[in-house]
């Protein structure tokens, strides 16, 4: 029975099994994306008007600086939004952050606002070096679930383009689980 085959190796079996496996999806479709991108359609799509580049061609693109996204990972924990910005930041059309930036959303423990405070400009010098013809990510998962999140952003572009990452609860929840027995 597949049930018992399950058994032998105990919850943490199950569990391991199940984040390689969730892994493998991802890997994919990143990949997948990675390829869409590189061919053009999505930017085309999406609205970008520059077509994708090859990997070495980087004369006659102008000077980078460092400008506000076009576009935004969200997602809920542990749904692969890091698996996802970073197959993504493999594309030389994209320029991601490495890091999460929780600008638009109100920190939940205390309600501050310390970090939207500090307005777009420092914003803007948060994220990496692009050129024009480039598309600039962040990811900040959070802002899936936060209430300030969808109307700060709006106002600061209000035709940028969100990618929702989600995942099936239950495995979610394993993974969080296991992540949190590890850490300790």
């Amino acid at each position: 029975m597949k049930f018992q085959s399950y058994t032998s190796g105990g919850i943490l079996g199950l569990m391991l099994k199940m984040i390689v496996r969730l892994y493998v999806i991802l890997i994919g479709l990143a990949f997948v994306i990675t390829l869409y991108i590189y061919s053009g359609a999505l930017i085309r799509n999406v609205g970008f008007t520059s077509p994708a580049h090859p990997i070495h061609e980087k004369i006659g693109r102008g000077h980078k600086k460092k400008r506000l996204p076009q576009a935004i990972i969200i997602g809920a924990k542990k749904c692969g939004t890091m698996a996802l910005m970073s197959m993504i930041s493999l594309h030389p059309q994209v320029a991601g952050t490495q890091h999460e930036m929780h600008f638009f959303e109100r920190n939940i423990f205390t309600g501050w606002d310390n970090v939207y405070q500090r307005g777009l400009e420092w914003y803007r010098k948060q994220m990496p070096q692009s050129y024009e013809d480039q598309i600039t990510m962040e990811k900040t998962p959070y802002y899936f679930v936060s209430e300030d999140a969808p109307k700060r952003i709006y106002e600061m572009n209000s035709s940028i383009k969100l990618i929702l990452i989600v995942r099936e609860p239950t495995t979610r929840i394993i993974t969080k689980c296991f992540n949190a027995i590890v850490k300790k």
